[in-house]
């Protein structure tokens, strides 16, 4: 037979389960029609299912679901505890040691273009000025300087995202 404390502390245990599933109630939901785990009428955590048929609940989420459709709408779930992604990691190394190798490779162009730049006497100011590395000289050719930093920074977008 339970002691007196054993049964206050399974009464109070219940009560806390009770207000918790009434917490993840709807408006309007009775606790009769929560989900029962076989033996109480309360359920402590909602299961995998459970979650899954709220998110399909969601008009938005409204379209058959199977095979793949069935899985996003898994994986959707907020504090979904699904993971199902590779990494691809050696082929993330793989592609971020041919960025370096692109990288290196423009930047030598662009060290080069610099050396000419900085050797002509009417170009040494590009080497202080941003406007006037982006701008058309009086002759109006475009800088050369500027137009080997341009793919770098577009490789640089790659390589960093």
């Amino acid at each position: 037979m339970p002691s007196e404390t054993q049964s206050r502390s399974e009464d109070q245990r219940e009560r806390h389960v009770l207000q918790y599933n009434q917490h993840l109630q709807t408006p309007g939901q009775q606790e009769s029609q929560l989900p029962s785990t076989g033996q109480k009428k309360f359920k402590l955590f909602k299961t995998v299912d459970d979650r899954f048929d709220e998110a399909c609940d969601n008009p938005i989420e409204q379209f058959p679901l199977a095979g793949y459709r069935k899985l996003a709408v898994l994986m959707g779930m907020q504090n979904s505890t699904i993971p199902i992604f590779r990494r691809f990691g050696s082929l993330n190394m793989l592609n971020l040691m041919s960025l370096q190798a692109e990288l290196l490779e423009l930047q030598q162009i662009f060290v080069d273009q610099c050396s000419v730049d900085d050797g002509m006497r009417l170009r040494q100011h590009l080497a202080f000025s941003f406007m006037d590395l982006r701008d058309k000289d009086e002759a109006g050719a475009l800088r050369e300087q500027w137009e080997c930093f341009l793919p770098i920074r577009e490789k640089l977008k790659e390589y960093s995202a």
